[in-house]
């Protein structure tokens, strides 16, 4: 039989894939976008239920095993049972609220990750995951625009899962596919319960018996853990500082809002002052320069770029310039 005859068979299941993109991008293409009023107001209400999921978390750590009253709760947070009550559902659904209007952002940055060998909607699924992180961790009080914010966040859990699943070590297709599927309700279950779940809740979800789960996990050769909590608070993961070697967040939120702000006035600039501002805001080819590669790639010395490009951001500081983009450069 020819190698052709299997094609048929394959067919379905790429056609349900791309139905199953389709009808997403349907679905969010729906949700209504957010003011940057509307950002601030929901950030606020988010922070004030993380608040009190810290102080809960805290309280337990010192308790033990044995479960925190929510009366207990309310008073180690000084409000009343129904104060801490509306605080929780406001919180919850203004998180939902922030991370379903921000969706469309997560598909746009996985598409430019769409030939790394992982299916489209597993690396959007990845990107939820961080902007869920981002709605937690946004502080709406520092300036910034939450997708600003948000970026850093969705591109590094998407590289975090490109790194993890598509790595060196390879594995027998049977196997490498009970992996993924088990990666995918592992993700789906870990969105719909706020945290990781328990082996029974992922084997029950994926109807295998837990053992079976456990043998499958364990098949997989691993060297560390990227999920590895580390640091005091158990807030950072291994991936975490692996991926973090570039800029983080906030640092990526300020060279991009200020880039967009640059755009405005560095028509008004020499050649090479424009041009080296342009390589160290990103605004060149979408890649941040650090002094040194500007230098190597304008054959001049790293002191001489460090000259033009303050020469060139106390043009941009002079008064007829924006207001707006001055106060992205004071020193």
């Amino acid at each position: 039989m020819s190698s052709t005859a299997f094609k048929p068979a394959r067919r379905p299941e790429s056609r349900d894939r791309q139905d199953a993109v389709g009808t997403y991008l349907d679905e969010i293409g729906r949700i209504a976008l957010l003011s940057r009023e509307e950002e601030i107001a929901l950030a606020r209400q988010v922070q004030r239920y993380m608040q009190l999921l810290k102080t809960k978390e805290q309280a337990e750590q010192k308790q033990g095993p044995a479960p925190l009253s929510e009366a207990r709760w309310a008073d180690l947070a000084g409000i009343s049972s129904l104060e801490l009550r509306q605080i929780c559902a406001d919180g919850l659904a203004a998180r939902r609220q922030l991370i379903e209007a921000n969706l469309r952002l997560v598909v746009t940055i996985a598409k430019k990750y769409h030939k790394s060998g992982i299916h489209f909607l597993d690396l959007v699924q990845e990107g939820n995951l961080g902007l869920k992180r981002a709605v937690e961790k946004f502080d709406p009080t520092l300036g910034w625009r939450f997708a600003t914010y948000a970026f850093w966040w969705i591109r590094q859990s998407i590289a975090r899962a490109i790194g993890t699943q598509a790595g060196p070590i390879r594995l027998p297709a049977n196997v490498a596919e009970k992996l993924q599927r088990v990666r995918r309700v592992e993700r789906t279950l870990a969105l719909r319960l706020d945290r990781p779940p328990k082996l029974t809740e992922l084997a029950g979800a994926l109807q295998m018996a837990p053992v079976h789960l456990q043998q499958l996990l364990t098949s997989a050769p691993r060297i560390c853990s990227l999920e590895s909590q580390v640091g005091s608070e158990g807030d950072l993961s291994l991936a975490d500082l692996l991926v973090a070697s570039g800029p983080g967040p906030l640092e990526l939120a300020h060279q991009e809002t200020l880039g967009g702000l640059l755009r405005e006035v560095l028509k008004k600039l020499p050649a090479r002052e424009e041009r080296i501002v342009r390589l160290r805001y990103g605004l060149e080819d979408g890649r941040i320069y650090t002094q040194g590669e500007v230098a190597q790639l304008l054959g001049m010395s790293r002191s001489r770029v460090c000259q033009i490009e303050s020469r060139a951001i106390r043009r941009l500081r002079e008064p007829h310039n924006s207001a707006s983009l001055r106060s992205y450069l004071q020193p």
